[in-house]
């Protein structure tokens, strides 16, 4: 099992994110297994602001699925 983690802009992406990366790792290998957790939700100018994507990376959730 891979998981991937990841950082989105708005609300519509929180739900369509997860979806679209299983479809793709789907049409890569059926057998895939991967774990998506919700994605982190950071504003368009939040960040660009200082520290804001490692603070948003740092929050990513790690380790096995």
């Amino acid at each position: 099992m891979r998981r991937i983690a990841t950082i989105v802009e708005g609300d519509g992406e929180v739900k369509a994110v997860p979806i679209l990366l299983r479809r793709i790792a789907w049409s890569i290998s059926p057998n895939l297994v991967v774990d998506i957790p919700r994605p982190i939700r950071v504003g368009r100018y939040k960040i660009v602001r200082a520290r804001e994507v490692e603070r948003a990376v740092e929050l990513a959730p790690v380790g096995p699925g």
